[in-house]
């Protein structure tokens, strides 16, 4: 019970930033979409910024987390922890679910 506990929370944790960049995607293109094409930089609240720059710091805590359990891995060879590092820094919004599905949720982990 206690390790499925801790694959789910794990799976949280990944599925966390997809969840966070579909909220924020509709959000960036419908605040761009009312811009008029003169008017430049339109004006952000302070609110935006912080919910932005907040939400890019948890991405990157998530993004930390993830790299922690795969240097601890033994079961994945060092030439595909690699190929994970490369995912995760370019694609980590969809690389963290399919890196917690396949070396976490399957029980693949040393």
């Amino acid at each position: 019970m206690q390790m499925n506990m801790k694959k789910k929370l794990w799976g949280l944790l990944a599925f966390s930033p997809l969840v966070l960049f579909l909220a924020v995607v509709p959000w960036m293109l419908r605040w761009s979409a009312g811009l008029p094409a003169s008017s430049g930089i339109p004006s952000v609240t302070s609110a935006e910024i912080r919910f932005l720059v907040i939400g890019n710091l948890y991405v990157l805590f998530v993004f930390v987390c993830f790299l922690i359990h795969l240097n601890g891995l033994k079961a994945v060879e060092n030439d595909k922890k690699w190929l994970w590092r490369g995912l995760m820094f370019f694609g980590h919004v969809f690389a963290f679910p399919v890196y917690w599905y396949f070396h976490i949720w399957k029980g693949n982990e040393s």
